[in-house]
């Protein structure tokens, strides 16, 4: 098909993909926003992860869809070119020609049975994160991170960084303090596992 003439330079464009029409066009015909489909991994960028649905129609599925609980920083720390994956299919944006895709909706959101998993006052072993001003995160069994904050340390009023005894990579017993599950947040304590000598 004849797609330009530019007469000065005596030149004529030409062009091949407009005799085959746009395969966005007959992927919207066949799909609809919130279907799984089947996709390969074909480029990987900080932002996130090209995947190929059909050929000629590709999918951003952003790094921010990778997981529920985890901070994926670069998308090859969970796929790599070349993979196989199933996809959810989150918006077509015809305008922009713009197809977003989801990978964390076809896993289990530890979120929706937090209250369940870890109810107040239950004791559970995990594996410190990283630590802070205000505490320690900690990483509980199913990959959630609860905060135990300063104030639960211990009962004692101690003079110094009251953080120096825990060190990231180690695992540490804490208690159930709090469950907001609409906030997405745990509240943890150490102290909470030994008694008040106060109260004795």
């Amino acid at each position: 098909k004849v797609t330009q003439m530019d007469q000065e330079r005596q030149r004529i464009g030409l062009s091949l993909k407009a005799l085959q029409g746009d395969p966005l066009n007959g992927f919207c015909e066949k799909h609809a926003e919130g279907e799984v489909l089947e996709g390969k991994v074909v480029k990987l960028e900080t932002f996130g992860a090209f995947v190929e649905l059909e050929p000629g129609v590709e999918g951003l599925l952003h790094v921010s869809e990778l997981s529920w609980t985890r901070r994926v920083n670069h998308p090859k720390e969970v796929l790599q070119v070349g993979s196989t994956i199933n996809v959810k299919l989150l918006k077509i944006d015809h305008e922009a020609r713009r197809i977003s895709l989801g990978y964390r909706q076809l896993l289990q959101n530890p979120y929706d049975s937090i209250d369940v998993d870890y109810p107040l006052g239950s004791r559970h072993t995990g594996q410190i994160m990283r630590l802070t001003e205000f505490g320690v995160f900690v990483k509980l069994p199913t990959d959630i991170e609860g905060l135990v904050r300063k104030e639960d340390i211990s009962w004692e009023k101690k003079e110094g960084d009251v953080l120096s005894q825990f060190t990231p990579g180690e695992m540490v017993e804490v208690q159930i303090l709090k469950v907001d599950k609409r906030a997405k947040k745990i509240g943890l304590g150490v102290k909470q596992l030994q008694d008040n000598p106060l109260e004795i």
